[in-house]
């Protein structure tokens, strides 16, 4: 098991305990197939879908099926 130190409340450092996880790698070509739409007339360019999480999975389904689901949206330039 790791540990990580990070600023807590006014200012404490804390170490805590963390999980060793596989590092996730991006496809590199994730940008070259998305097509995108103008957003007003701001010139700003957002994917034509998106994966919306507000529904945060709801702790209905495992926590790898979620995690699968966003990176899979990442490598298809979702915005997610």
């Amino acid at each position: 098991m790791m540990e990580v130190t990070i600023v807590g409340f006014r200012g404490r450092l804390k170490t805590l305990p963390t999980r060793r996880i596989p590092l996730y790698i991006a496809n590199e070509q994730r940008y070259n197939t998305m097509q995108y739409r103008r957003c007003g007339k701001s010139g700003l360019r957002l994917p034509a879908i998106s994966l919306g999480l507000w529904h945060n999975f709801g702790g209905a389904d495992v926590f790898e099926n979620g995690r699968a689901m966003v990176r899979r949206a990442f490598d298809l330039a979702l915005l997610i």
